[in-house]
């Protein structure tokens, strides 16, 4: 089976790149989608490439407005699972958005190709993190265009491959600890793969969005190693690392993750 992403080529899919930068941005946008499920075509390959090479007036301008974009304060708890089925998802259990797509194939695509063309761009023009806060900007801004909830902390429990994720009513305990470790680590100079392990692991039990919590959370990872002049990476397709993400496996995210300098233009 051919590997998706080969970096000894530049080749992802059958689309090769001869710019190195722009080999690496596309190369972690198309593996934070692959690593949910997705399966671009060279047609959609060739088709984030070009967005990377044209000016995106309106994408530009909504990234701008984001940067101001106040997080809502949370809204009253809801416990009730009925209450909780009917808000968030349609008769046949797909979740409801702004398009009215009830079909998952369909709306997954959506999200893959939609949320690809917005991380790209965000990491293409830079994205400044300080705090959680900055990981509900991504997250509005990869699914804004579907949700209405996009960016929006969770006031339910949420479970996934039985892994209880951190209740809303301890968030502001874990949004604390979590903002310590983005000021800590980006106070290092060059940080090593560990630094990045354990923030990525500590978000992912915050698991703030009822969706897409890991592709935001692996933008803001990416956004703050390339603040560092750092390009972080890691194998789409390899099942162990992504076993990790559900285990919490920091030994093993650290092992799996891997850093190189990030080209330049």
């Amino acid at each position: 089976m051919t590997a998706l992403i080969n970096r000894k080529t530049h080749h992802i899919g059958g689309v090769e790149f001869r710019n190195p930068r722009k080999f690496q941005l596309l190369a972690v946008t198309v593996a934070n989608s692959a690593v949910e499920g997705w399966e671009p075509t060279d047609e959609q390959i060739r088709a984030l490439a070009d967005a990377y090479d044209h000016p995106q007036p309106e994408l530009d301008a909504q990234l701008d407005r984001l940067r101001h974009w106040r997080v809502p304060v949370a809204k009253p708890a809801i416990t009730d699972e009925q209450a909780l089925t009917h808000t968030f998802l349609n008769p046949n259990g797909t979740l409801k958005n702004k398009l009215g797509i009830h079909d998952k194939a369909d709306l997954d695509e959506h999200e893959f190709v939609q949320g690809s063309l917005v991380g790209l761009r965000m990491l293409q023009r830079g994205f400044k993190i300080a705090s959680v806060d900055d990981l509900c900007r991504i997250n509005r801004a990869l699914f804004g265009d579907l949700y209405d909830w996009a960016g929006e902390l969770r006031n339910y429990n949420l479970t996934k491959q039985q892994t209880l994720f951190l209740p809303p009513n301890v968030f502001d305990n874990g949004i604390r600890s979590v903002n310590a470790e983005i000021t800590a680590l980006k106070r290092q100079s060059r940080p090593q793969t560990a630094a990045y392990a354990k923030l990525l692991d500590e978000l992912n039990y915050l698991h703030p969005f009822r969706e897409g919590n890991g592709r935001a959370i692996r933008i803001l990872i990416e956004l703050l190693a390339n603040e560092k002049g750092q390009y972080l990476y890691y194998d789409a397709e390899d099942d162990e690392f992504i076993q990790a993400l559900y285990d919490s496996k920091v030994d093993v995210l650290t092992r799996k993750l891997h850093l190189t300098a990030l080209a330049i233009e």
